[in-house]
C-alpha cells in the first residue's frame, strides 16, 4: 500500500485480520508505531441507564445489609 500525501494531523489506520504482522513501515517523516486497540461493543442509552440503576441498587442493598448485620451483632 502506498499513500502519496497525508496532510498535517492526518492519520492512517491499517488493520490486518488474518495475516502476518507488519514488521516495518517506511515514511519520510519517520517510523510508524503499533497502537494496541481493544474493540468494545456500544450499547443503547437505555441499556446503560438500566445497568447503572441496577448497580446502584445492588451497592445500596449490600451497604444496608452490612449495616443491619453490624447493628444486630452490636445489640
Amino acid at each position: 500500500m502506498e499513500l502519496e500525501f497525508l496532510g498535517p494531523g492526518e492519520n492512517v489506520t491499517v488493520q490486518i485480520l488474518n495475516g502476518p504482522q507488519i514488521a516495518s513501515v517506511r515514511s519520510l517523516e519517520g517510523a510508524a508505531k503499533a497502537v494496541p486497540v481493544i474493540h468494545q461493543r456500544l450499547y443503547p442509552r437505555w441499556v446503560q441507564v438500566t445497568t447503572a440503576v441496577l448497580m446502584a441498587v445492588g451497592v445500596i442493598t449490600i451497604a444496608y445489609g452490612i449495616f443491619t448485620l453490624f447493628e444486630r451483632l452490636l445489640n
